[in-house]
């Protein structure tokens, strides 16, 4: 069992586990992939593939997830103190650019 993304295979090692599970004389394999952390190269189809010659099973593809990846949008604020842009000679004027970026769950 594979996992393919936008047709290529990607390799099987650290970000992927297989579990093997027997029950009632049917045989379940379960290919894991795990992205983390997920960066915006991670977006296309996936898709997996099982070619296990030793339970006879031929070439299977599953359907194909699209996984899109965004990136957060920072919220952008902009303001001084005092209010407003008339500011008298030798007096002082503070002015703050404030990012919030979302959090990503």
């Amino acid at each position: 069992v594979v996992w393919m993304k936008d047709g290529g295979v990607i390799m099987n090692g650290t970000n992927t586990t297989l579990t093997r599970t027997v029950s009632g004389g049917n045989t379940t394999l379960n290919l894991t992939l795990n992205l983390n952390p997920l960066l915006t190269s991670h977006g296309g189809q996936y898709t997996c593939v099982a070619n296990i010659s030793q339970l006879s099973l031929n070439v299977t593809n599953s359907s194909a997830v699209t996984v899109s990846v965004q990136i957060p949008v920072p919220n952008v604020t902009i303001s001084s103190v005092p209010l407003g842009s008339s500011v008298y000679s030798g007096n002082s004027i503070n002015i703050s650019c404030v990012f919030t970026v979302p959090s990503v769950v």
